[in-house]
């Protein structure tokens, strides 16, 4: 595992955004949008098998063997946090990690609209936020819960999968839970 996280250290280092890993092709970085292969040794699928079976939380080992895939948060100390995809391409493990910044970004950071502090200090209702896979609904979100958490005192509970961005309570009390290990489903946890 020391190759695996001086990779992601290497990764995080250089500013990717994205790192994807399959045996027999060469590591890709995704930086400023732009798939790069880094020098490094050409993963093997006893090395990738490793890494997966190291990775892979208890809680998500049953989906991977039924679904053949699974999602999850990946957290190197030192390092940084990952949303983590394990998943089979020609009866091969492969990885896509999409690395979390420890700092959730303010509105005004991201350009939001100001519509979205008002939507996010609404006292009722559902917000949908929908999106194609990179588009900033995570980060978007994360700064919706940033801006309560810094202004309001409420209880907030998130339903993840997996968990990216973590909170610490500041006027909020917040409850992050994952799917698969806080809770069965998106539906058994909404219900409790």
């Amino acid at each position: 595992m020391e190759i695996f996280h001086r990779i992601l250290q290497t990764a995080v280092d250089g500013g990717a955004s994205d790192v994807h890993i399959k045996m027999g092709g060469p590591i890709i970085f995704r930086i400023n949008r732009q798939l790069v292969a880094i020098e490094a040794p050409m993963p093997t699928a006893e090395w990738v098998n490793k890494v997966v079976e190291t990775m892979v939380p208890r809680h998500a080992k049953a989906r991977l063997d039924t679904d053949r895939e699974v999602d999850f948060s990946y957290a190197v100390p030192g390092v940084g946090r990952f949303r983590t995809n394990v998943f089979q391409q020609k009866g091969e493990w492969c990885l896509a990690m999409r690395y979390v910044k420890v700092k959730v970004p303010s509105f005004e950071d991201l350009g939001l609209l100001p519509i979205l502090k008002t939507l996010a200090e609404s006292p009722r209702g559902i917000l949908l936020l929908a999106g194609s896979t990179g588009c900033g609904k995570s980060t978007t979100l994360a700064a919706m819960i940033e801006h309560i958490n810094a202004g309001f005192k409420k209880h907030i509970v998130t339903l993840e999968d997996p968990i990216e961005y973590v909170f610490d309570d500041n006027q909020c009390v917040i409850e992050q839970r994952e799917i698969g290990l806080d809770s069965l489903s998106f539906e058994v946890g909404l219900k409790h």
